[in-house]
C-alpha cells in the first residue's frame, strides 16, 4: 500500500503499520533499529501515497497485530477508510475468508455495489457515547463494545452491551470501568462494520 498505486482497493487483514511499537513480541525496543524499521519498512511511511479505498479487518485480540496498530494506519490514510474490528476473532487464513464484508467491499469498489456502512469518530459525553453513520441499509442491531482493562491488548477481556438506533445516530451507555470502547452496527443485510475505538485517555478529546 502506498508504493504500488495500481491497486483499485485493499483490505489489510490483521496487518498494519506501526509494527515496531507492537506489545508483542514484534515490537522494538531498541531505537536506532526502531527508526530503520520504521523509516524503510513499516507501512506508515507509505500510507500517505495511498490512493485507493481500503478495508481494515482485525480482532479486538489478535497476538500479532493490537487495536492500536489498526487504528494508527487507519488514521493516516487521506482516502475513504472502513473498519472491522471482531470481538475475539481468532487468527488464521481461512477465518477471513468466511467474511462477506471483504466480498461486498470490493463489489462496491470494482462492480458499483452498495456500500458498507460508515462511521464518523465517536464522542463522548459523559456517560454517553455515540457515533453517527451513513448507510444506504436499515442497521438491524447495533452494539457497544467495551473493555475494563488496560495492558497488553491480546489479553483484554471484551464485552459488548446492546446500543439504541436513532435516525444516523447510534447511542450507549459507558459500562462504570470502561477503558476502551468502539461502536458495531449489523444492517439488514447481516454486514458488520465498526467505529474506530477510543480509549479513556482520548474521552475528553471531542
Amino acid at each position: 500500500m502506498g508504493i504500488d498505486n495500481r491497486f483499485k482497493f485493499a483490505i489489510p487483514i490483521y496487518g498494519a503499520g506501526y509494527v515496531t511499537e507492537a506489545d508483542t513480541y514484534m515490537g522494538i525496543s531498541d531505537t536506532d533499529k526502531e527508526a530503520f524499521v520504521r523509516n524503510n519498512y513499516d507501512g506508515r511511511t507509505y500510507f500517505k501515497n495511498v490512493t485507493y479505498p481500503t478495508f481494515w479487518v482485525n480482532g479486538t485480540n489478535d497476538a500479532h497485530f493490537p487495536m492500536t496498530m489498526t487504528n494508527q494506519s487507519c488514521a493516516e490514510m487521506k482516502v475513504p477508510s472502513k473498519i472491522r474490528y471482531d470481538v475475539r476473532m481468532a487468527h488464521g487464513e481461512n477465518i477471513p475468508m468466511k467474511l462477506n464484508e471483504i466480498y461486498t467491499f470490493a463489489d462496491y469498489v470494482l462492480m458499483g455495489g452498495d456500500a458498507l456502512t460508515t462511521f464518523d469518530t465517536p464522542k463522548i459525553n459523559g456517560n454517553i457515547a455515540s457515533v453517527t453513520y451513513k448507510s444506504k441499509y436499515k442497521i438491524s442491531s447495533a452494539q457497544l463494545c467495551y473493555t475494563l482493562d488496560n495492558g497488553t491488548w491480546n489479553v483484554r477481556n471484551w464485552n459488548t452491551t446492546s446500543a439504541t438506533v436513532s435516525g444516523n445516530t447510534i447511542s450507549a451507555n459507558i459500562p462504570i470501568g470502561a477503558k476502551t470502547i468502539y461502536f458495531n452496527a449489523t444492517d439488514s443485510r447481516g454486514l458488520m462494520t465498526t467505529s474506530v475505538y477510543r480509549s479513556r485517555l482520548s474521552f475528553n478529546k471531542q
